[in-house]
This record gives C-alpha cells, sequence and structure tokens, in this order.
C-alpha cells in the first residue's frame, strides 16, 4: 500500500525526525508521515538546510538563532555544532539574494 501526501514545497517551515516518522510543520499544519528525511530533503530546493541529521529547515522562516536552536515561525530546531557555521553562512546569503 502506498500513501501520498501533498502539500506545497514552499509552506513547509521545518520538518523532524520523532521515531521513524517525519513531522512537517507547514505554516498551517503539522503531518506526519513514515520516511526519510533525506528523502525530502531532495525535493526540497536552496532554501532548505539540514540543520541537524533529525532536522530540516526552510531558511524563509528563521526568525533567529543561537549557537544550538533556530527559532522558526512555528517552532524550533537544533543545530549541531559542526553545521553552525554552514548555517549561518547559508542564511547570510539566502538573505543577500532576498535582498536583491
Amino acid at each position: 500500500m502506498s500513501i501520498r501526501l501533498f502539500f506545497a514545497l514552499s509552506d513547509i517551515v521545518f520538518a523532524e525526525v520523532y521515531g521513524a516518522k517525519i513531522i512537517v510543520h507547514t505554516r498551517t499544519d503539522e503531518i506526519e508521515y513514515y520516511g526519510h528525511l533525506s528523502e525530502l530533503e531532495k525535493l526540497v530546493g536552496d532554501d532548505f538546510l539540514r540543520t541537524h541529521r533529525g532536522y530540516l529547515v526552510n531558511l524563509r522562516f528563521v526568525k533567529r538563532y543561537d549557537s544550538g536552536t533556530c527559532y522558526m515561525a512555528r517552532g524550533e530546531a537544533l543545530i549541531s555544532k559542526q553545521n553552525y557555521p554552514v548555517f549561518v553562512k547559508a542564511l547570510m546569503d539566502y538573505n543577500k539574494k532576498r535582498a536583491e
């Protein structure tokens, strides 16, 4: 049996792994399904970044961040220490691109 999910990728605020499930936090809902975050990561565009092995964030919805947490429009996502410099650079590049 195959399950199909329908939601706009641009509406994703962030996605997280919880056990064997992926929880996709959109602007209005939370959608849970069984799968791998790497599969979702392949579908989304350059506006998304894997901040931690268990989190994929849409840079468009980042409100603020510190050394370990990314505060999103609808929740929080972890940032691993090794990914922090990559996250900061990606966010700065994203904001620069949006300002142009």
